[in-house]
């Protein structure tokens, strides 16, 4: 069985949510705030996106995502791009 993809309305407002995640995770970083507050913050903001946009999406598999998002933007160094990444 093959997965549905997602419409391209909603591929477009993910796209929109992570470009929006990872800007703030990296400039948070940027202002020294430390990780556990970035990964609240960024949760906050995705789930007012969710709140106003799509109420279909899975909360649980966004949050996962986000974090992701978040941590890849808040961990990303241009000297560790190359580096594997263990979450």
């Amino acid at each position: 069985m093959r997965a549905e993809q997602p419409a391209p309305e909603r591929t477009r407002g993910f796209g929109q949510l992570r470009s929006t995640i990872r800007d703030h995770a990296s400039g948070r970083r940027a202002d020294g705030a430390p990780i556990e507050r970035v990964l609240a913050e960024t949760a906050d903001l995705a789930e007012r996106e969710v709140r106003l946009g799509d109420p279909s999406v899975e909360p649980g598999l966004l949050a996962r995502q986000v974090r992701l998002w978040s941590l890849d933007a808040y961990l990303d160094e241009p000297a560790l791009r190359n580096a594997p990444r263990f979450y």
